[in-house]
């Protein structure tokens, strides 16, 4: 599909919501919307295009992209899936303790949602701070799209 130039084409630098307005980071940084794809697996587990913007090709290249996006997706994919074993055990063991399995932390959803945003944010001291490049915390967006803040590419 062809996207037309503007807010809901992948390229496109938002300005950064993430920073306060009087943050030089506001000035600075611009930031990539990665969409949802609801064509993967509909609307069980919140996963992403792997359409790459090319705006990031000096930062990121495509196939360290796509293995993001592929890491990111396999997670979510897993995790939200109602029909594992342990999704079961974790209703059955929420519903016998009135949700305090769930309060606690010990479902294993939230156990491996906190593990991706480790990684994430070892992604991002490991590689991205390289580049000046940072993937939001996929909490930030409400699991709605991939943010990526990149240095102001002085484009749009």
């Amino acid at each position: 599909d062809e996207f037309s130039w503007g807010p809901s084409h992948p390229c496109f630098p938002h300005l950064n919501p993430h920073v306060p307005i009087s943050s030089p980071l506001y000035q600075t940084t611009r930031i990539i919307r990665i969409k949802r794809d609801w064509m993967i697996v509909g609307d069980l587990a919140p996963t992403f295009a792997n359409l790459y913007p090319e705006v990031l090709d000096p930062m990121i290249p495509e196939d360290e992209f796509r293995a993001i996006v592929k890491k990111i997706n396999g997670v979510l994919i897993e995790e939200f899936s109602p029909w594992s074993t342990r999704a079961w055990v974790d209703a059955f063991m929420g519903v016998a303790t009135g949700w305090l399995w769930e309060d606690f932390g010990l479902s294993q959803v939230k156990l491996r949602l906190r593990e991706l945003e480790n990684w994430i944010e070892d992604w991002n001291e490991r590689v991205g701070a390289r580049e000046g490049v940072r993937i939001i915390p996929l909490r930030r967006s409400a699991y709605m799209t991939i943010d990526i803040q990149i240095p102001d590419p002085h484009i749009g």
